[in-house]
């Protein structure tokens, strides 16, 4: 598991992807700045955030596990 944090004006979507496309959570948030709990494995995950106005962003999540 692992945190994810965000920051951005006015509300917006966030989608996590795994690498085949799946939808994995959504959510809407309104928060200017945000800390997300994703409890994921270890693996490689997008972020695509959408805001009111239409504007897409994506970015790749690389989670790690620490535990030995």
């Amino acid at each position: 598991s692992g945190k994810l944090f965000v920051e951005s004006e006015g509300e917006f979507t966030l989608k996590i992807y795994d690498l085949t496309g799946q939808l994995l959570r959504q959510s809407t948030l309104v928060s200017e700045k945000l800390e997300i709990q994703l409890d994921l494995p270890s693996g490689i995950y997008f972020a695509k955030i959408t805001s009111l106005q239409g504007e897409v962003f994506s970015y790749p999540i690389t989670m790690i596990s620490l535990e030995r």
